[in-house]
C-alpha cells in the first residue's frame, strides 16, 4: 500500500500507512522501509524518529542500535553515532552483545581513536574473560604495531585463565603468543613462551546418568602447566585420601 501511494506521489499517503502499520504491527522491515523512504527524501529528522520509535519498540534488539549509529556516522555525525553505541552497550539485555560490541570497536578503530579502543576492550573483559576478546585485543595492537602492548595482553591473559582455571582457553592462548612471538619477538622471547607449554594428560572421570546413578567412566584431556604440577597432584591426592577415608568411614560403621 505504501508503494502505491509512492507510485502515485502521495507522500504523505504513504507515511501514514507506514505509521499506521507501525503502530498496529510493528515490523524490522516496516521501520526500514520507512527510514529509506525518509531518507531518500533527505528528511534526516523525520528518519531519526523512526529509528527512535525502532529502538523504543526492541531495545534489546542490537540491530536497531547499529543501524541508527551507522546512520549516523554516514552523516558525519561521529558523537551522534558514539552516543547511541554507549547508550546500546549499557542495555541490561541484548540479542547479540558480542555482535554490538564488535562493531562499536571497529567504530572507533576506523575513527583512529585507538585510546577509545582499548578502554572499550578494558570495559569488555570485564563483562567477560572469553579468550576470543583477549585474542581481539591483541591483535588489534599488532594491527597498529604495538608489539610490546600486543605481548603484555597475552601475558596478562595467561594469568587471568589461570586464575579462572580455564586450561583449554589458556593452551589456546599460550598457542597463540608462541605464535606470536615467532613472528615478531626474538628467539629469546619465543623461547620463554615455549616454556609455558602444558602438558596433556588422559584421565578417567565418572559419568552420572539422568536418574543420578554411575554410568561407567569417560576419558578427557587435562592440561598441567609447568610450575603447576606439584599444586594439581596435591590436590589429586587429598581427593584420593578423601575416598579412602571415606570407605573406612563406611567400614566402620
Amino acid at each position: 500500500m505504501a508503494n502505491f501511494e509512492i507510485r502515485q506521489k502521495n507522500l504523505q499517503g504513504a507515511r501514514k500507512v507506514y505509521g499506521h502499520a507501525i503502530g498496529m504491527t510493528p515490523k524490522k522491515k516496516l521501520f526500514k522501509n520507512y527510514i529509506e523512504l525518509e531518507t531518500q527524501l533527505g528528511e534526516v529528522n523525520n528518519a531519526r524518529t523512526i529509528y527512535g520509535k525502532w529502538i523504543e519498540w526492541s531495545p534489546d534488539v542490537c540491530d536497531s542500535w547499529v543501524s541508527f549509529a551507522h546512520y549516523e556516522r554516514d552523516l558525519g555525525e561521529i558523537e551522534r553515532a558514539r552516543t547511541l553505541f554507549e547508550l546500546a552497550v549499557n542495555q541490561e539485555v541484548l540479542d547479540m552483545p558480542e555482535f554490538l560490541w564488535k562493531t562499536f570497536i571497529d567504530f572507533e578503530i576506523d575513527q583512529e581513536e585507538y585510546d577509545r579502543v582499548r578502554a572499550l576492550f578494558r570495559r569488555l573483559l570485564d563483562r567477560t574473560k572469553h579468550v576470543k576478546v583477549w585474542m581481539s585485543f591483541a591483535q588489534f595492537e599488532i594491527s597498529v604495531d604495538n608489539i610490546e602492548g600486543a605481548r603484555k595482553i597475552y601475558s596478562e591473559a595467561f594469568e587471568a585463565l589461570r586464575i579462572a582455571e580455564d586450561k583449554e582457553e589458556r593452551k589456546l592462548i599460550q598457542e597463540v603468543w608462541q605464535k606470536f612471538e615467532t613472528e615478531h619477538g626474538t628467539a629469546e622471547s619465543a623461547a620463554l613462551v615455549t616454556k609455558k607449554r602444558p602438558r596433556r594428560l588422559i584421565k578417567r572421570r565418572p559419568v552420572v546418568a539422568e536418574d543420578g546413578t554411575e554410568a561407567g567412566f569417560e576419558e578427557y584431556y587435562d592440561y598441567i602447566f609447568p610450575g603447576e604440577q606439584g599444586a594439581s597432584t596435591g590436590m589429586e591426592r587429598i581427593l584420593a585420601n578423601a575416598k579412602k577415608w571415606k570407605k573406612t568411614d563406611a567400614t566402620a560403621v
